[in-house]
């Protein structure tokens, strides 16, 4: 019997996923023929960049390159966020995080704080689309060594996914995965 997008209750009825787990592409399958003692599970789940833009809200807040250091530090304070789109025009010239601005103050002092955000921004920078895995995105965070990672979609900036995002999602996707193995163990008694 293949039961998609939902979980196996304790009294072996299937119920839909709660709202919180619809970032969630699930299929869970018994066994065929697996009598109910016996409730293999098998899984594929995938999640996506985009549930992660889905929840944080389509913003994204950019800074012109000419803009001074201070000002990237004003605006990231203001939106709590750690890291900006540096943009010149309309073309991405790179991202200027917390790390890049304190590196800038170790190595030039208060000076640092009028430098351009261009001289002291990462302009390789890694991206993702929308359609990417959340592996994908952990695979390219952990190789690269960034924290932040732009989502391009047809040469737009459609959002910023921070390593924070990631690991929130990740999180509630292995809560709903103990969850349902929890709930296949008990209808198995």
């Amino acid at each position: 019997m293949l039961v998609q997008g939902a979980m196996i209750n304790e009294h072996r009825q299937v119920g839909n996923f709660p709202p919180a787990f619809s970032h969630v592409q699930s299929s869970w399958r018994l066994s065929p023929g697996a009598p109910a003692a016996d409730c293999s599970l098998t899984k594929k789940r995938m999640v996506m960049i985009q549930n992660i833009l889905d929840r944080k809200g389509g913003e994204v807040i950019t800074i012109r390159a000419t803009e001074t250091v201070k000002s990237a530090a004003d605006r990231m304070r203001e939106h709590g966020i750690a890291a900006l789109a540096v943009k010149s025009g309309d073309v991405i010239k790179g991202l200027i995080s917390e790390r890049d601005i304190v590196q800038a103050v170790s190595q030039h002092g208060e000076g640092a704080l009028s430098m351009a955000v261009l001289d002291v921004a990462t302009h390789a920078i890694v991206t993702v689309a929308p359609g990417d895995s959340l592996k994908r995105a952990m695979s390219l965070m952990t190789n690269h060594r960034v924290r932040h990672l732009p989502v391009i979609a047809n040469g737009d900036l459609v959002g910023i996914v921070s390593i924070g995002d990631v690991v929130k999602l990740r999180l509630e996707d292995l809560e709903t995965e103990s969850n349902v193995l929890r709930d296949a163990y008990i209808a198995a008694r």
